[in-house]
């Protein structure tokens, strides 16, 4: 079974959703936030445990949009990644990583915090799609290995959070028929895969048996049911 992070990040009515799932270096961040969110937001601990590591002077910034840019001069300079964060160990062991949070002055490294404890502020450092908490979980330090850093133990997607839905990515299942979902959104029409596929969803039937051109390789294959069949389309 995943663990399950007993509360949010943060204390709102609204509900709290995720944006992003998997991703991020050593793939165990997950994006999440409400949709009213604004910069400054404050940030709570989702368990309890000990502070590790704190990045209070991040001087890497997004522009403050509501969602990042399609112009690629409007977002930080390339190798421009280090964003405020704090990291926590938690009782189990495992470590939780809040990024794009300014910390708060009254936390320090080795300083111990309880689930709702005040942590920091979200804030735009790094590259940001808007205000959201890049949270992520990382495995234990090995005994043998003392003195690794928390992201050197690399990173798990498998954990879950009290009341926030999983986000739905790919081809999926969905009342019996194959769709494709892009970060919780059904796509219907003709939609870029990638640099290399388009298909076409049809949103009675769901993944639609669709033509795929290949660019470059000046041939094509059918999309069937989530699967790209080699059979030649008929055109």
């Amino acid at each position: 079974m995943p663990h399950e992070y007993q509360r949010t990040p943060f204390n709102t009515s609204e509900p709290v959703v995720m944006y992003q799932g998997c991703h991020g270096f050593a793939s165990g961040a997950k994006d999440i936030g409400f949709y009213t969110m604004q910069w400054g937001e404050p940030v709570y601990a989702v368990e309890s445990g000990t502070v590790v590591e704190i990045v209070r002077d991040s001087n890497c910034f997004s522009p403050k949009t509501s969602s990042m840019a399609s112009d690629p001069s409007r977002r930080t300079p390339p190798g421009c990644d280090m964003a405020n964060l704090i990291v926590i160990r938690g009782d189990d062991g495992f470590f939780t990583e809040y990024a794009h949070v300014l910390p708060s002055d009254n936390l320090s490294v080795n300083s111990t915090v309880q689930a709702g404890t005040f942590l920091g502020n979200v804030d735009n450092s790094a590259e940001t799609e808007g205000p959201h908490v890049h949270l992520a979980r990382y495995n234990p330090t090995p005994a043998n290995s003392p003195n690794r850093r928390y992201f050197e133990n690399g990173g798990t997607c498998d954990w879950t959070m009290r009341g926030v839905p999983a986000i739905r990515n790919g081809w999926l299942p969905y009342n019996g028929t194959w769709y494709y979902f892009e970060n919780n959104t059904l796509l219907t029409g003709w939609v870029q895969f990638n640099d290399f596929y388009w298909f076409e969803l049809d949103s009675n039937s769901g993944a639609w048996t669709g033509n795929v051109w290949i660019p470059g390789q000046g041939r094509c294959a059918r999309w069937e049911n989530g699967r790209l069949n080699t059979i030649p389309c008929p055109f």
